[in-house]
């Protein structure tokens, strides 16, 4: 039990020291125990053998005694090993903290070289953030932090890596939000009342017929509303990587009211609407070509009439002011 507690790393020099003492001292006084249990054994067995005085029982009496009290002196030994080692383990961790310190450092200064520093949004210890023209994805600082603990960490430990990747915002092919928040009752209970069989014989053997009527009632159960609340809200990035179409998702709306305001142009409602307008503008330009070719045929074949003197010249006129207010 002790030799273990021996290499846990929160024993300083000094309390390793004494308890290596301790311990030798702990050994020397078991082996004294066992020597005197042996021959308090050999005194008894001698007597006995050799029939002598009853006075002489006062020898493995005494010896008894001492190996008692050798006995107590190594509980007592074992009680200060483990003092110390409880007193050690509830002071701070020096080592532990002077390397999740280091690795504070380092994870605050990898997030200011990239440009992501206090400037994202979280989701499920990912820290998303659109800096230099990329999405970066980056652990948080608490989920960073979890990878050191007292098992694996020593004066020599190096600092772990952060866990963080890029995607250039030229790759994303969109984002939009999806699912919503729905609510739903459960209602339980009830039921109960109306006759029951049974309880109408069992009753009517008690109490006659109006012990009929009240034992064949059932207990009329309470009813109770449970309100469930079942948000399947998430936001989706579709984006291109090697050749293929991959995807992320994650809970809630907040990253994507942060990519709204960050990329607007990547938002698929965005897109979609953009792309409409594009395919009505060519439709309403070629309209209003065919409606200029149209009414130029009606002002040639009105000008026919006219010098045809099918139509005088009040007609003509106010027609063709009529075909050009169309223009």
């Amino acid at each position: 039990m002790f030799n273990k507690n021996l290499n846990n790393k929160v024993l300083s020099d000094k309390e390793r020291a004494e308890i290596d003492s301790l311990l030798k001292q702990r050994d020397k006084l078991s082996l004294i125990a066992v020597i005197i249990l042996i021959l308090f054994i050999i005194s008894i067995l001698a007597i006995n053998a050799l029939e002598l005085s009853f006075i002489l029982y006062i020898i493995p009496l005494f010896l008894i005694i001492c190996a008692i009290s050798f006995m107590g002196t190594i509980n007592n030994t074992d009680q200060k090993i483990e003092n110390i080692i409880k007193i050690a383990e509830s002071k701070p961790n020096e080592v532990l903290i002077a390397v999740k310190k280091k690795a504070e450092e380092f994870y605050k200064s990898f997030c200011i070289k990239h440009n992501i520093a206090g400037d994202g949004c979280t989701s499920n210890d990912i820290i998303l953030c659109i800096a230099d023209s990329e999405l970066h994805l980056t652990e948080s600082l608490i989920s960073y932090m979890n990878h050191y603990d007292e098992k694996n960490i020593d004066a020599s430990s190096k600092l772990l890596p952060v866990k963080h990747t890029a995607i250039p915002v030229s790759n994303i092919q969109y984002f939009t939000k999806e699912g919503d928040v729905q609510y739903t009752s459960k209602i339980s209970g009830g039921g109960g009342g109306g006759s029951s069989l049974s309880g109408a014989i069992v009753g009517g053997l008690i109490a006659g017929d109006a012990g009929a009527i009240i034992g064949s009632r059932k207990k009329i159960n309470e009813i109770k509303t449970e309100t469930q609340t079942i948000d399947s809200r998430k936001t989706v990035i579709r984006y291109y990587k090697e050749g293929a179409i991959k995807t992320l998702s994650f809970d809630g709306y907040e990253i994507y009211d942060y990519l709204l305001k960050k990329i607007p142009q990547k938002d698929l409602v965005t897109i979609q609407l953009s792309q409409g307008a594009q395919n009505i503008a060519p439709k309403l330009n070629s309209r209003a070509e065919a409606t200029g070719a149209d009414i130029k045929k009606k002002l040639v074949d009105l000008k026919e009439l006219h010098d045809s003197g099918l139509i005088n010249d009040e007609e003509y006129e106010a027609k063709r002011r009529e075909l050009l207010s169309r223009i």
